[in-house]
């Protein structure tokens, strides 16, 4: 079974931009708080949970990707989300998320 610990820490960055502003959203972990993905511009757009938006990434992936075959990993989700998707983009929060093909 995949641990966390052998999740990349941050297994979709890069790809998750800001749905106001369009500017990339950046890692963010403070002191006790979870995991999310933060927008940094003045756009209002706070953070959206990383752990949530990582396991909807990975379910539409493997939904979307059938030539990955039946062997895909969680661990597996950097590669397979930059190889599916050009930007996931966050408009308010996990249940408006916009996956764009690559």
């Amino acid at each position: 079974m995949t641990t966390p610990a052998d999740l990349d820490r941050w297994a979709l960055r890069g790809l998750v931009h800001c749905g106001y502003c369009e500017e990339p959203m950046q890692p963010a972990q403070q002191d006790g708080q979870p995991r999310s993905y933060r927008c940094l511009s003045p756009c209002g757009r706070s953070a959206t949970d990383a752990n949530g938006l990582e396991l909807m990434a990975f379910r539409t992936a493997v939904a979307a990707r059938t030539d990955w075959g039946a062997t895909i990993r969680r661990s597996d989700l950097t590669t397979l989300a930059a190889d599916t998707w050009a930007r996931i983009v966050v408009h308010g929060d996990l249940a408006d998320v916009r996956f764009v093909p690559a």
